[in-house]
């Protein structure tokens, strides 16, 4: 897998690129997290049809799509929140980006505390970011449903889950070029 994440130095990360760019010449299709014709894709277009020519190229972006409140994220019930502000908790690899999704849906970020990519976050830990988030003022915890799906119990402070959403711009193209490789594999 090669990804390239316009939101990391460099467009890679610590777990961003798992292989050298010289192993794009073996991909069929090459993800690229930034909308199409924008400077970032036109890079990385760039770049890949460099090493691979014949390699399709799909445009996508991350987005929060909601926020819900935890009892009801996990049980599917569909309940939605709006956050005016909050103290967010994550084990992520790119929090500041975590960061800036909650922020562009209009939400204050008012303290977080992350932990190193999929940490299992305790008990004592959710306690300490509650206690973390009443001193700052934050109305609520906001994770990941990454993070969310590993908790024993809800935390004594209300939570919400960031649900996150992929756009693809060749949607159909991808849908379509998925369903050959799969039918060729039968």
């Amino acid at each position: 897998v090669f990804r390239f994440d316009p939101t990391r130095a460099g467009g890679c990360g610590r777990g961003g690129r798992r292989e050298p760019v010289a192993a794009l010449a073996r991909a069929d299709a090459v993800l690229v997290r930034a909308p199409r014709g924008s400077p970032d894709a036109d890079r990385v277009d760039a770049l890949v049809r460099s090493v691979s020519p014949r390699a399709k190229l799909f445009h996508f972006r991350h987005a929060i799509a909601c926020f819900a409140p935890f009892d009801a994220w996990s049980t599917g019930r569909g309940e939605r929140a709006e956050p005016g502000g909050a103290y967010l908790v994550a084990a992520v690899g790119n929090p500041e980006r975590f960061r800036s999704d909650v922020a562009s849906c209009g939400v204050e970020v008012r303290g977080a505390r992350f932990f190193r990519d999929h940490h299992p976050i305790g008990a004592a830990e959710w306690q300490a970011c509650a206690e973390s988030a009443r001193r700052a003022g934050a109305p609520c915890l906001v994770t990941t449903a990454k993070d969310a799906v590993k908790m024993a119990r809800a935390v004594d402070y209300p939570l919400l889950v960031a649900e996150q959403s992929t756009e693809v711009d060749e949607r159909e193209e991808l849908d379509r070029l998925v369903r050959e490789r799969m039918a060729g594999a039968r």
